[in-house]
């Protein structure tokens, strides 16, 4: 219901405001400054306030409701969405210049590459014999005829890469690194006029960019697809194609890169990222973007520290007069001349001072009274700087899984603690190995796999056709099946790591296999016919002493030592009880 004010205050707002034309002023009048009109305040009812009150505690829980990071308002405040708007141009820029200039970065991204590849994964293919037309032994066989075919190809680098340039280890180097820095790097992978095989061709991330010409994107639109970022993705999100720009003259050349090959369907081009990036992330971060900062600015002080420990280190002492009179100099003249220095005190009374001879010391006598020299005390670097620079790189270490002790090299701690750190890295590194190896290796080998088996060098029965149909998956994991071991870190105490590994393998912990490749990074089945050759070879060279009797038979010698070991084991049981049987004995006499 509309009250007597309401209507007031619309007739005031009406007079106010709602006069489409302008009074008119008449002439020769003068304007007096009018009050400002004044608006009644409107009288609020009881069930008014109680709404309001009601409203506001409402609102008040529904904010506190609300988990938005905040423990309370204006804790975290609002959110960036940079993520929406990352700029790769930029983070690949600061990235390469720091790898090419910063200490820390280049360490850090060195070591990495370094413990990760080393001189590149080994492969170990493990065929599944079960689900093959194949038994254990002749699976074994194929192994090594395949590990064997595989390495010796590896070591060509005009087989293996486009350029001609690097080995299949030296390839997995280069492409890790890449993908650390620029965030990722697409592994290209084409066919030998020749040999008919793969071969690989690494192309830098920063090069895959949008199309320069618009018939690509049209191109693609029509397909149903759209580019982002370089890289073209269908409506469920998959890589279609990468586009990779190219200079060419004074043009820049756009070329399609298709993911797939047009006719066989083969895996031919996909992106090597360098860091860990999220669902919907199409392109990779380097992996410096996250610690960019950290590293140029601690690099920084770094160098601060070092510029003014030099300078400082030039102002090696100054001669300090107690009195205000004119300095005697007593240093400047030995600073340019190799003689004795004449030297006039404030009196006018002469003195020598001698410097010829102790070049490069010297001896300052005679000072003036009220001289005395005094060192420049520096205080650079200082002091806090080792302990801030740890910080950081111990910060450094943490948001990349690596123990502060294994980046910096630094193993000074005792037995446990380094024993611990060795073993924290090694998860690391399982885990890297295992994510490069499923994104580059074994795309790579299936690929190998495959044109050798076409070209007849392999034989495979059926993975062609289980390579062509899906539904027989089974068949194609099978044969392309493997693993794939890195450089082994020594350990800490290899002899009690021996002895732990001979335990597990005792009690069926463990395989000799594993324990093998753990341990050294070589193949067990491999070992054991390795030392099966050299065992016949040093059985014949001893044969000519055991036959002069100058040395035992092996054998001979085996069962002397069983004989020794059952009569210690018997003796050793006599022993136990007779003592238990005199124990028993002397229980009972006190009983007695």
């Amino acid at each position: 219901m509309e009250t007597q004010i309401d209507r007031s205050m619309s007739s005031h707002l009406s007079n106010l405001y709602g006069s489409k034309k302008p009074v008119p002023i008449p002439k020769k009048t003068r304007l007096e400054p009018q009050p400002e009109p004044t608006v009644p305040q409107q009288q609020h009812s009881a069930a008014d306030l109680a709404k309001q009150t009601i409203f506001q505690l409402y609102t008040s829980n529904l904010f506190n409701s609300l988990f938005s990071g905040e423990k309370f308002p204006g804790g975290y405040g609002g959110a960036s969405p940079y993520y929406e708007f990352i700029d790769y141009w930029e983070l690949r820029a600061k990235s390469v210049e720091l790898f090419t200039k910063n200490l820390y970065a280049a360490g850090l991204i060195n070591r990495l590459v370094t413990n990760i590849i080393n001189t590149g994964l080994s492969l170990e293919a493990t065929p599944v014999s079960s689900l093959l037309p194949i038994d254990d032994d002749e699976a074994n066989d194929w192994s090594e005829n395949t590990e064997n075919l595989y390495r010796i190809w590896g070591n060509n680098k005009d087989l293996v890469d486009w350029k001609r340039q690097n080995t299949e280890g030296e390839l997995q180097a280069v492409a890790k690194r890449t993908a650390y820095l620029s965030g990722d790097c697409l592994i290209v992978i084409r066919q030998s006029p020749v040999t008919g095989l793969p071969i690989t061709e690494l192309i830098d991330g920063r090069h895959v960019q949008d199309p320069v010409q618009g018939n690509h994107k049209k191109a693609a639109e029509k397909r149903g697809n759209e580019i982002k970022h370089g890289v073209e993705i269908d409506k469920n999100g998959r890589h279609i194609a990468f586009y990779i720009n190219k200079i060419e003259g004074t043009k820049v050349i756009s070329k399609r890169v298709p993911a797939n090959g047009p006719k066989s369907g083969r895996k031919i081009a996909w992106l090597l990222y360098g860091s860990k990036r999220l669902l919907d992330d199409i392109r990779g971060i380097p992996l410096l973007g996250l610690i960019a900062q950290s590293l140029n600015e601690i690099d920084r002080y770094r160098d601060s520290e070092q510029r003014a420990a030099v300078v400082n280190s030039m102002l090696a002492m100054f001669v300090k007069k107690g009195s205000n009179k004119p300095g005697t100099l007593p240093l400047k003249g030995g600073a340019v001349r190799r003689d004795n220095v004449d030297v006039t005190d404030s009196d006018g009374t002469t003195r020598e001072f001698a410097i010829d001879k102790w070049i490069p010391g010297m001896t300052i006598d005679e000072l003036a009274q009220d001289e005395e020299p005094v060192s420049f005390d520096t205080k650079r670097p200082s002091q806090g700087f080792h302990v801030f620079e740890e910080a950081i790189i111990s910060a450094v270490a943490w948001a990349n899984e690596i123990p502060p002790e294994v980046l910096k090299l630094a193993f000074t701690s005792n037995f446990s603690s380094s024993r611990q750190a060795n073993s924290e890295f090694k998860l690391f590194l399982d885990k890297e190995r295992s994510i490069f190896s499923s994104n580059y290796s074994k795309p790579r080998y299936e690929n190998w796999l495959i044109s050798m088996v076409l070209s007849g060098r392999i034989k495979a029965d059926g993975l062609l056709e289980s390579w062509r149909d899906p539904r027989k998956f089974e068949i194609f994991g099978a044969w392309t099946d493997s693993d794939w071991s890195g450089a082994i870190k020594p350990h800490v105490d290899p002899l009690k790591e021996t002895n732990a590994y001979k335990l597990k393998d005792e009690q069926g912990y463990s395989t000799k296999a594993r324990s093998t490749r753990e341990l050294t990074g070589m193949k067990y089945s491999r070992n054991v016919k390795q030392l099966k050759k050299e065992n016949q070879q040093l059985a014949e060279a001893h044969q000519p002493l055991i036959d002069a009797g100058l040395m035992k038979n092996p054998s001979q010698q085996a069962a002397e030592t069983d004989q020794k070991a059952l009569l210690t084991e018997m003796l050793g049981d006599i022993v136990k009880n007779l003592v238990t049987e005199t124990i028993e004995e002397m229980e009972i006499t006190a009983d007695g």
